[in-house]
C-alpha cells in the first residue's frame, strides 16, 4: 500500500459512514477467505472526497481481515489519486488486479524490476501476492465513487474471471442498497454530497509488470449516488 499524505488538519469520516463499509468489507473478506481457503485477507473500501478544491482517495474504515482485531485509527487515511493499485482502479474505471503469473520466482521478479523502474528501494518480503481492487462508478461512468481494495496471501487468486466476478456482484450490490438509501433514507440519517475536485495526483505507484485493468467483468454503477458520506440528520 502506498503511504498516506499526512494533512495538519485530518479528514475525518463520519462513522455512520464507517459502520455502513465495514460489514461490507466483512463480508467480502469472509468470502475470500472460504473460497481461496487463504489465511491472509485484508478488505477495505475508499472513497473519493474533496479538500481544497482536489481530489484524494480516503481509507473509509479499517481493514476487514480473518481476525476480530479492528484498526480503526486507519479510517481516514488520505492517499493521492495515482496510488497504486487503487489509484489505477480511479483513473482508468476499471477493475484492476495482479496479472497470472507462472510461479512466485516470476512475481517477484517483475515485483523486483517494477520497484526499481519506479525508484523505490530495498525489498519489502511480507507481500500477499494477489490483489484486487474495484471501482464503482457513477451513473455517467465517468467517475469513480468508491473502490473496493483487497489483498490474499498466495499467488493468482483473482486470476479467474469467475472470482473477480464474485467480488463485482458483491459490490453492484453495495450500489444498490446505497441507491436505495439515496432514494429512501433512514430516519435520522442521509447521505451528504461531497463537492467535486480536480483529482490530485503524484507519481504513479502501480507495477505495470504486476498489475492490469481488465475489461471484463465491468465495474458496478450507482443510479443516484455520487459520492458517499453517510451521516446523522438533524
Amino acid at each position: 500500500m502506498p503511504g498516506a499524505i499526512n494533512f495538519e488538519f485530518p479528514e475525518p469520516v463520519p462513522p455512520a459512514s464507517q459502520l455502513v463499509a465495514l460489514p461490507f468489507v466483512g463480508a467480502v473478506a469472509g468470502h475470500l477467505a472460504n473460497a481461496i481457503g487463504a489465511s491472509r485477507v485484508r478488505v477495505t473500501l475508499h472513497r473519493a472526497m474533496d479538500r481544497d478544491g482536489q481530489a484524494y482517495l480516503q481509507q473509509l474504515c479499517a481493514y476487514a481481515t480473518t481476525e476480530a482485531r479492528l484498526e480503526h485509527r486507519l479510517a481516514g487515511r488520505i492517499f493521492a489519486t495515482t496510488a497504486g493499485i487503487m489509484g489505477k482502479a480511479f483513473h482508468d474505471r476499471r477493475v484492476v488486479r495482479t496479472r497470472e503469473l507462472p510461479d512466485d520466482a516470476a512475481w517477484w521478479a517483475a515485483y523486483e524490476a517494477d520497484r526499481a523502474e519506479l525508484g523505490e528501494m530495498g525489498r519489502d518480503t511480507d507481500q500477499p501476492l494477489s490483489y484486487l481492487a474495484v471501482p464503482m462508478l457513477d451513473a455517467t461512468s465517468t467517475r469513480s465513487v468508491l473502490i473496493l481494495y483487497a489483498e490474499v496471501g498466495g499467488l493468482n487468486h483473482f486470476s479467474k474471471r469467475e472470482r473477480v466476478a464474485d467480488v463485482v456482484a458483491m459490490c453492484g450490490g453495495l450500489c444498490r442498497i446505497l441507491d436505495g438509501l439515496v432514494e429512501t433514507p433512514m430516519p435520522r440519517f442521509r447521505n451528504y454530497t461531497l463537492p467535486r475536485g480536480v483529482p490530485y495526483g503524484e507519481s504513479e505507484t502501480v507495477y505495470p509488470r504486476l498489475q492490469e485493468s481488465i475489461p471484463d467483468p465491468a465495474p458496478p454503477l450507482f443510479e443516484r449516488l455520487v459520492s458517499f458520506n453517510l451521516g446523522p440528520a438533524p
